[in-house]
């Protein structure tokens, strides 16, 4: 079965403002290219395995069913709504992050 892979403008806005950040701290456009294909590739990955990233422990988050993936130092944060997958933010690990949900 392939799920439908659906990323909200949230998302969206978390990945370009953590490449803006890659490319200026860093002053090297080649590493933010290079995480924008990982976090791609793994986002698309979902599609396939959705169901392979453990529920959160954390009670609340466990209860609506929200999943992390880590990619390099970064959390792909989703769940997975019957054939959908929704991508709900992308976070710097160190984050507290479940505050931002």
């Amino acid at each position: 079965m392939k799920y439908q892979v659906l990323t909200t403008s949230r998302a969206l806005e978390d990945i370009r403002e953590l490449l803006e950040y890659i490319q200026t701290s860093f002053a090297e456009p080649q590493i933010a290219s290079r995480m924008k294909e990982s976090i791609i590739d793994a986002i698309d990955s979902l599609s396939e395995f959705p169901l392979r990233n453990p529920i959160s422990q954390d009670e609340t988050l466990h209860q609506q069913g929200i999943r992390k993936m880590m990619v390099k130092n970064y959390y792909i944060i989703y769940h997975v709504v019957g054939e959908n997958v929704i991508i709900l933010r992308v976070l710097y690990n160190r984050r507290e992050w479940q505050d931002l949900l």
